[in-house]
């Protein structure tokens, strides 16, 4: 089995998570509704890691260029990985 990187699991390969969702939703315990929500809501939480994580890897002279310290790294990245631009 492959496992998918691009997964909130990561480490769960692909088809364990297909057959959870497939059961859960047989059971009628969880809605296609709420499984969307929950999938959107891990892959928001996924590009707010991996945008921390860039950021921790700047030096602190770079943080500084772009004004942010280490402190505001996690707020930083949140705000950068769900960015929204409205087109104006």
């Amino acid at each position: 089995m492959k496992i998918n990187e691009t997964s909130p699991q990561g480490w769960i390969p692909d088809l364990v998570v297909v057959r959870m969702a497939q059961a859960a939703l047989a059971r009628g315990s969880l809605s296609v509704s709420s499984f969307s929500r929950g999938l959107a809501r891990a892959s928001e939480l996924v590009r707010i890691g991996r945008m921390e994580s860039v950021l921790n890897s700047l030096t602190d002279a770079q943080l500084m260029q772009i004004g942010i310290t280490r402190k505001d790294i996690p707020e930083h990245a949140k705000f950068l990985a769900t960015y929204r631009d409205d087109g104006l």
